[in-house]
C-alpha cells in the first residue's frame, strides 16, 4: 500500500484502535496494552512517510455492546475473592459490557 500512495504523492492510513488504549482497567490490562501498542507503532511510519505526502490517523472508537466478555470466551468459576470488583464493574459498564458474574 505505501509504495502505491507513495508513487501518487499523497494518501492516508487509517488505523483503528479504542479509547481503550489511554490506560489500565481492571479485568482488561491485556486488551488495553494490545491498543496501546497499535497507538505506538502507528507513529513510526507516521513519521517515515510524512515526506511522501502520506497521513497516518489513528482512530480511538469509544465503547459499545459486543458481548465480548459474556460470549465466546472461558468460563471459570466466578473467585469470591472478586466478587466486589465485579460488582463495581458492572456498575461502570454496564450488564452487557461487564464480567460475568456466575
Amino acid at each position: 500500500m505505501i509504495p502505491h500512495l507513495r508513487a501518487r504523492g499523497s494518501g492516508r492510513l487509517l488505523r483503528i484502535t479504542s479509547m481503550g488504549s489511554g490506560g489500565g482497567m481492571a479485568s482488561v490490562g491485556f486488551y488495553g496494552a494490545g491498543k496501546a501498542a497499535l497507538d505506538s507503532v502507528s507513529e513510526a511510519p507516521a513519521m517515515e512517510v510524512e515526506q511522501f505526502g502520506i497521513k497516518v490517523t489513528t482512530v480511538q472508537m469509544g465503547g459499545y455492546a459486543t458481548g465480548l466478555f459474556t460470549a465466546g470466551t472461558t468460563e471459570t468459576a466466578p473467585d469470591p475473592a472478586y466478587d466486589e470488583l465485579r460488582t463495581r464493574l458492572t456498575e461502570m459498564w454496564g450488564a452487557t459490557l461487564s464480567c460475568r458474574t456466575g
